[in-house]
């Protein structure tokens, strides 16, 4: 997990000053506040990794296949090759029910109806993909974290194990639902940057697909 937060705010850091060239420093405060989410992020995946390493070692992969390395992030382009988007296909997600309904799943450690909730909203904003970039991203990466949880249960027959994998995922999926605020947040301030048709965030961050 740290790893792949380092190598984030390293592609963020690079990306920054050729955002700012082409939006004439709008794009700025955007970057920052990426990179000051990230900062933010470093501890929490210390403790992450710290907890799911006995497993690891053991030779279940939780995390490291949880999370797609940002080797895999697209190319860097100046602009979306569709043109900008338009403002009126910017739509309010509704945060609270998402949230509501992912939280209900979650509690009940139902990973399939995460993933079919997860599923839906990236569904709607595949209608317009040059918004909500980070939203998406969050949403990819919870789907993939719940699809996985019970395959790293199956990989082991000791309850005590059982029990700790169980911990780990519910942690990462609770922490996913948090974000959801912050990665609203971020796409708000991203808006008006993509409005000029420069695709920051939604190139900058790997396509994640469901776990198979």
């Amino acid at each position: 997990m740290v790893r792949h937060i380092e190598d984030a705010m390293k592609l963020n850091e690079e990306r920054k000053p050729l955002y700012a060239a082409l939006s004439n420093g709008e794009s700025v405060k955007v970057s920052e506040a990426l990179i000051q989410f990230e900062k933010n992020l470093v501890w929490q995946s210390k403790f992450g990794d710290l907890v799911s390493y006995p497993f690891q070692a053991a030779g279940i992969p939780i995390l490291c296949s949880d999370y797609i390395s940002m080797e895999k992030t697209p190319a860097f382009a100046n602009q979306f090759a569709q043109g900008a988007p338009s403002p009126q296909n910017f739509v309010e997600l509704p945060l609270a029910e998402m949230k509501e309904a992912l939280q209900k799943a979650i509690d009940q450690k139902n990973h399939a109806e995460v993933v079919k909730i997860a599923d839906s909203y990236i569904a709607s904003l595949e209608k317009e993909p040059r918004f909500h970039c980070m939203v998406r991203h969050f949403l990819e990466s919870l789907r993939r974290v719940a699809g996985l949880a019970p395959q790293y249960q199956k990989m082991t027959d000791s309850t005590v194990a059982i029990w700790g994998l169980r911990f780990i995922s519910q942690k990462t999926l609770k922490g996913h639902l948090d974000f959801l605020d912050e990665a609203i947040r971020i796409d708000k301030l991203a808006m008006p940057v993509q409005l000029k048709g420069v695709p920051i965030l939604c190139q900058d961050v790997p396509a994640i697909p469901p776990a198979s």
